[in-house]
């Protein structure tokens, strides 16, 4: 038995070795040459970039946007994922919308209306036709006061899950995971 041990050791060791190498050889080297330029480019492209006013202005407003997120974080004093940039879908006007995002995972179901309350009570509308929903999903789009920024707060039953065939009286519906977008309409 000792014998076969370093050779078994020995056996596993090279087979890790030529699976690294493999690996290596694999990801670094396998690329045509055309991606390996495109890269190139793309690097050189986003450090041409030059800030202009615009872009300035689009960051300022994006914090804003960052500020209304945590003062809602602040009020509710639960634990909110961290705020980051994403992309949602406005309904009417149809548009894909840039903005930030956070969310609640497994609270009170309660804390939907609150969050929404928040919205109203900040100077925003409920925009019907950008809201709907059901059973286990509710949508509500939120428009400011000057139609420019718009949110969606999202909530799903905690319990809920599509791939599998659960009825109603299944579901735990006083939790749920809610989901706050904000971002501005150009």
């Amino acid at each position: 038995m000792q014998n076969k041990l370093p050779k078994i050791l020995l056996g596993v060791f090279a087979l890790s070795l030529i699976t690294s190498m493999f690996l290596y050889i694999k990801y670094s080297t396998n690329k045509p040459d055309n991606e390996k330029s495109n890269n190139i480019q793309k690097e050189v492209v986003v450090t041409d970039i030059e800030v202009t006013e615009s872009t300035q202005s689009a960051e300022v407003q994006f914090e804003e946007i960052s500020a209304l997120l945590e003062k809602i974080q602040g009020e509710f004093e639960l634990e909110f994922s961290l705020i980051r940039d994403c992309e949602f879908e406005w309904q009417d006007p149809p548009v894909t919308v840039k903005g930030k995002c956070t969310k609640l995972n497994e609270v009170s179901s309660i804390y939907e209306n609150r969050i929404i309350d928040f919205f109203i009570q900040n100077l925003f509308q409920v925009d019907s036709s950008n809201s709907s929903g059901s059973a286990v999903h509710n949508k509500t789009g939120l428009l400011s006061d000057g139609n420019t920024t718009v949110c969606l707060v999202e909530s799903t039953v905690s319990s809920y899950d599509p791939t599998l065939q659960l009825t109603l009286s299944n579901l735990n519906m006083s939790e749920k995971n809610i989901s706050i977008s904000c971002g501005y309409l150009y």
